[in-house]
């Protein structure tokens, strides 16, 4: 499985890879990869998290008008690793995807088989207590380890830019 991730002056996937069919907001594709040895392997999208209710993976211009430049993708440049999704794992026993969505802060239990929008799980990531006024916190890690789920997060001191306000969990 791999997640869709902003970066900076580079195009997101607005089709999915094999059928051509549109994506309801690129930001929350999660795709599957396939492959044999031997053969070349093969993406296609497994589940389109922006379309469940109650999830808010947030918004970035289409690729069409996005300046997609060195210097000209300012939209972009703010909005990197606070859009879209995070890390994302597989439960040992391959039952579940789990991922982070960063822009609602909220960790998602996916089935791996026939996802929907009305099974998909959704669980807010609570602030582990950051310095009020001194920013936000920004979940991104994710860990399936022991039949348990770790997401690892930060203090990002974005509005005091103090390096005591930095912290991670």
């Amino acid at each position: 499985y791999s997640a869709a991730f902003l970066r900076r002056i580079t195009a997101l996937k607005e089709k999915d890879p094999v059928t051509g069919a549109a994506l309801n907001n690129p930001l929350g594709a999660i795709f599957k990869t396939n492959g044999t040895s031997g053969n070349a392997p093969t993406s296609s999208l497994f589940f389109d998290v922006s379309t469940v209710p109650g999830v808010n993976v947030g918004s970035i211009p289409k690729n069409a008008v996005r300046p997609l430049a060195i210097g000209e993708d300012l939209e972009t440049y703010e909005k990197v690793g606070k859009v879209g999704l995070g890390d994302i794992d597989v439960s040992s026993d391959g039952s579940t995807l789990w991922a982070v969505s960063l822009n609602d802060k909220q960790l998602l239990s996916i089935p791996t088989t026939n996802p929907t929008a009305s099974n998909v799980g959704h669980y807010p990531i609570p602030d582990p207590g950051c310095r009020v006024g001194s920013g936000n916190y920004r979940p991104f890690a994710l860990a399936y380890y022991l039949e348990k789920v770790y997401v690892g997060l930060v203090c990002d001191a974005q509005v005091s830019q103090l390096n005591s306000d930095l912290s991670a969990a």
